[in-house]
């Protein structure tokens, strides 16, 4: 049985940030296998973003998610989120 996902502290800010700029947010924390934190979209675009705190590390499913070609945004602040 999969554990609960955690839910990084940055979190509720950076989705409220996204939503405020006008993205679509879907959370998909609870999707495992490495699937990224959030599917955002956007005038017809799709990001996956892993949220991150500052000094957050990448688990090996996400890793293995990366290295098999997704593109997937990480974002570990506010800041990062103004970005996409």
């Amino acid at each position: 049985m999969r554990r609960r996902a955690r839910t990084d502290k940055n979190s509720i800010e950076i989705v409220r940030v996204l939503r405020q700029l006008g993205f679509l947010v879907f959370d998909c924390s609870r999707t495992g296998g490495g699937y990224p934190d959030l599917t955002v979209c956007k005038a017809g675009h799709v990001q996956l973003v892993e949220l991150k705190t500052p000094t957050g590390k990448l688990t090996p499913d996400q890793q293995r998610f990366i290295q098999a070609g997704w593109p997937v945004s990480i974002v570990r602040s506010v800041e990062d989120a103004l970005l996409l």
